[in-house]
C-alpha cells in the first residue's frame, strides 16, 4: 500500500476566498481542546491559521519555546493568552504541535522534500529534534540507502540515494537539522562540480535554482563558490598554456620547421589548433596572450559548472596526422597533447576535492543534533 502523504503542501491548493474576494480566514485547530494557549501562525504566507495549545506541552517540548512560553520567564509572551508566530510554516508548525501533544497520526506520514525542509527548519529553529526524532528516519529514508543503518558509511554513495536528482539539494537542510552529516557531507561534493555561477555571483543549481534561495546551512554556498572559483581559474589556465603552445606550433614533435617536409608540420599544428578551438566554447571568446590578471577576470565571467567544464577539456581528441605517401611516414603520435591534458585536468579536479567543503562548525553542529533523542550510542559519523 502506498504511504499516506503529508498535509503540509496542500495549504497552497487550498487557498479559499470569501464572497467578497478576501482570503478565508483558517478556523481554529484544537490541538488541545482545553488549552490556555493561543498560536497564531504564518502570516507572511496567507490567512494566519490559529491553534489552541497546552502551554505547558510546549514547555516541555522545546526550550525555545520553554523560555519564551513559560509563566515564570522573562520575555512578554509568558503572560500573553495568544502569541504570534508570523513566519512560520502553518503546517510544519501544526506537524511539530501534534507531535508535542501527543498526536502521531501525520508525523507517520512520509513527506516530499519541500515539506520535509519546512518541519526540518523549524525543528532546528525551535529545539524540537528530540521529540520528533522516532519519526524521522520514517521522514528521511526516501532520501537515503536503504541499508539498516539510515546514514551508513557502508554503501558507495555513503547514505545518498546514487546520483542524488537535482532539484533535492534542500535536502542538505534536512540532513543539517536532524544530524545526518554523511549525507550532508556527500551531497555537499557532490553539488562542488555541478554548481555554476550567474552574474550576479549566486551559487545556481544544475536545475537552474538559486542554491542561497534554498535554506541551505551558513556558510555552505560560500565554501562551494571559493573552491569552484580556484578551480576554474586553474582549468583557464592549464587550457591556455596548451593553446598557446601550440599556436606557437611548438607541439609537433614529428617534423622540423624547414625543408619539404615543413607541410607536415603546419597541418599537424592545424589539427591540434582546430581542436582546442572547438573545446574553447566553454570559455567563450578566444583571447591567447592573456596575463593572469586577464586570465582571473575570464574565468569569473565563467559561469558554468566544474563539471560542465571538464567535459570539453578532457574529451578533447587531440586526433594524430597521418601523412601521404611522398615522404617517409613519421608518427605524429608524440604531438597529441590531449592524453597530457586529460591528466592534468583530472589532477586539478581531484585538488578539489582536497578542500574540505564542509568545515568543523558544521560538523559539530551536526553531532550536536544527531544526539538529540537518539537512542543509538554511535553518531552520525561513526562506521565502526
Amino acid at each position: 500500500m502506498a504511504p499516506r502523504k503529508s498535509k503540509i503542501s496542500k495549504q497552497k491548493a487550498n487557498s479559499s476566498v470569501a464572497d467578497d474576494g478576501e482570503p478565508l480566514q483558517p478556523a481554529t485547530k484544537d490541538v488541545y481542546r482545553n488549552g490556555d494557549l493561543m498560536l497564531v501562525v504564518g502570516e507572511d504566507f496567507g490567512p494566519a491559521h490559529r491553534f489552541r495549545v497546552s502551554r505547558d506541552a510546549m514547555c516541555m517540548a522545546s526550550s525555545v519555546w520553554r523560555a519564551m512560553l513559560s509563566r515564570d520567564g522573562q520575555f512578554s509572551e509568558a503572560t500573553q493568552k495568544e502569541v504570534t508566530f508570523p513566519d512560520d510554516n502553518p503546517e510544519a508548525f501544526y506537524l511539530i504541535l501534534q507531535v508535542a501533544h501527543l498526536q502521531f497520526t501525520e508525523a507517520l506520514k512520509q513527506m516530499n522534500i519541500e515539506d520535509l525542509v519546512e518541519v526540518a527548519i523549524l525543528c532546528d529553529k525551535y529545539d524540537t529534534v528530540a521529540i520528533v526524532r522516532p519519526f524521522i528516519p520514517g521522514w528521511v529514508q526516501p532520501f537515503l540507502c536503504e541499508h539498516t543503518a539510515v546514514d551508513c558509511d557502508d554503501c558507495g554513495m555513503g547514505g545518498m540515494l546514487i546520483g542524488f536528482p537535482a532539484g533535492n539539494e534542500e535536502f542538505l537542510t534536512v540532513a543539517w537539522s536532524f544530524g545526518y552529516s554523511n549525507a550532508f557531507r556527500m551531497l555537499s561534493e557532490q553539488l562542488l562540480t555541478t554548481v555554476g555561477t550567474n552574474k550576479l555571483g549566486q551559487c545556481v543549481t544544475q536545475d537552474g535554482k538559486i542554491l542561497e534561495e534554498k535554506k541551505v546551512s551558513p556558510d555552505l554556498t560560500e565554501n562551494l563558490l571559493a573552491i569552484r572559483g580556484a578551480t576554474v581559474l586553474k582549468m583557464v589556465k592549464l587550457y591556455y598554456e596548451f593553446f598557446n603552445k601550440v599556436l606557437d606550433k611548438d607541439n609537433c614533435k614529428a617534423r622540423p620547421d624547414h625543408g619539404s617536409t615543413a607541410i607536415y608540420r603546419d597541418c599537424c599544428h592545424a589539427l591540434q589548433l582546430g581542436r582546442l578551438i572547438q573545446a574553447y566554447q566553454t570559455f567563450g571568446q578566444i583571447n591567447p596572450r592573456r596575463t593572469d590578471e586577464e586570465m582571473v577576470a575570464a574565468s569569473a565571467e565563467i559561469y558554468a559548472s566544474i563539471s560542465d567544464i571538464r567535459r570539453p577539456l578532457r574529451f578533447i581528441d587531440g586526433m594524430t596526422f597521418i601523412e601521404d605517401s611522398r615522404h617517409p611516414i613519421a608518427s605524429h603520435a608524440a604531438c597529441n597533447f590531449s592524453n597530457l591534458m586529460k591528466l592534468e585536468i583530472d589532477e586539478i579536479i581531484y585538488e578539489a576535492f582536497e578542500f574540505d567543503v564542509v568545515q568543523e562548525a558544521h560538523r559539530m553542529h551536526m553531532k550536536t543534533q544527531w544526539k538529540k533523542g537518539n537512542l543509538e550510542t554511535k553518531g552520525s559519523d561513526d562506521t565502526g
